[in-house]
């Protein structure tokens, strides 16, 4: 058994082995691991089951993405993630504040959904080293309610930008994929080392800095707006955790995170249920809600993008 005192990652005092707190500033050491690789821990990854069940929703997701893209090419498969009818389908969201009014549901699909197989691999990736990381040492209920309500909330950012720039130019017409989620988990990490003045914050910020300018070079649909409001929920979260270490009860937690895989579940079933996408609309479909900005019917060509 270790024996030697270890520093407080807040003030630096000197605490015996077996402490629970700082003795000085009565800060918890339980880790927010940053994973094994920042704060030393050892972690078991077969406890990971809310990183494990976000990834097979996700993967889920994709597949049926590729069965309905059986007779497409692989550039299609690799890059777009099928038409806009099947973007759709499946979940994503149109950045119209009239749209997802009428759909509120999108907010949570749309992180489920991804433009084409490399888009899906790196946000995959992506939540598998964050959610080893942040994951044990918030406990899986906490890191599920942050993980999905960052996501959530970087779309909802994307509807606000729309209304107050309205064509800007940087917000694509249909959005979709786990970025802004997973930058909510790596906001989590970060805005949880800075509120314990932990000066590893700045190697884990050029981390985050990093895969942002990664995913732009490799050329994906960028969403800039999703990237910014899931890091800022997911710091806020961080900020939240860090000064209150995991509560004795984890009824409240476990009770979130079923509602939010509630919610996202249910969210990709409605996606499947909307009617615009799956037959030719009526005069019906003028009323808001209806995607007519979003798409217009072929006969022979299905829905496409205007």
């Amino acid at each position: 058994m270790e024996t030697r005192a270890r520093p407080c990652p807040r003030c630096g005092a000197l605490n015996g082995a077996g402490f629970e707190r700082c003795v000085r500033c009565a800060a918890p050491f339980a880790p927010l691991a940053a994973g094994a690789d920042l704060l030393g821990s050892s972690l078991d990854p077969r406890k990971l089951w809310g990183t494990k069940i976000l990834i097979a929703l996700t993967s889920l997701v994709f597949f049926g993405q590729c069965v309905a893209m059986r007779r497409s090419d692989f550039s299609a498969i690799l890059l777009k993630g099928g038409s806009t009818a099947e973007l759709v389908r499946f979940g994503a969201m149109p950045v119209s504040l009239e749209d997802v009014s009428a759909e509120p549901f999108r907010l949570f699909s749309a992180v489920f959904v991804h433009f084409g197989a490399l888009h899906f691999v790196m946000n995959m990736m992506g939540l598998g080293n964050v959610g080893r990381a942040a994951e044990p040492g918030i406990g899986t209920a906490r890191f599920v309610v942050a993980y999905v309500t960052s996501g959530v909330v970087g779309f909802a950012i994307n509807i606000a930008l729309d209304v107050i720039l309205p064509n800007g130019g940087t917000v694509p017409v249909l959005t979709a994929g786990a970025s802004g989620a997973v930058f909510g988990a790596m906001g989590l990490i970060l805005g949880w080392l800075v509120r314990m003045k932990d000066k590893r914050w700045r190697g884990f910020a050029i981390q985050a800095a990093f895969y942002a300018i990664l995913v732009n070079m490799l050329g994906m649909k960028i969403n800039n707006g999703a990237h910014i409001g899931g890091l800022l929920c997911g710091a806020a979260f961080g900020f939240y955790y860090a000064a209150r270490p995991r509560p004795k009860s984890l009824l409240v937690p476990n009770i979130a995170a079923v509602l939010a895989l509630v919610l996202s579940i249910a969210s990709l079933l409605l996606a499947q249920r909307a009617a615009h996408w799956g037959k030719k609309p009526s005069a019906d479909d003028a009323s808001p809600g209806s995607l007519r900005s979003l798409v217009v019917w072929h006969p022979f060509q299905g829905i496409t993008r205007r």
